[in-house]
């Protein structure tokens, strides 16, 4: 069985704001689906927060499934248009 490399395109190159955004987002449809619990996905955006290369991001989803349409959508890397919305998250 394969393994998931991540979102992110291979080669080593240094993220963007808006990467580590794209990240969040994945990590967060993932928590939605049920994939992570509560704590990991906190553990998991802190680590997306101060990732410096795509290396570091792409780690976070080497146990995760792909998701269709997955891909970055937008920035220098961006290789779809298609936008994926953040899953609402409602803490009681």
């Amino acid at each position: 069985m394969p393994t998931n490399t991540g979102p992110f395109p291979s080669g080593t190159y240094r993220v963007s704001d808006e990467d580590r955004q794209h990240a969040i987002e994945l990590l967060g449809i993932h928590f939605s689906q049920g994939r992570l619990t509560i704590d990991e996905y906190d553990q998991r955006v802190s680590v997306a927060s101060a990732a410096l290369s795509n290396e570091d991001l792409n780690a976070l989803f080497t146990d995760l499934p792909g998701l269709p349409s997955a891909p970055i959508t937008k920035g220098p890397h961006a290789v779809s248009d298609t936008h994926l919305p953040l899953p609402t998250i409602l803490l009681v």
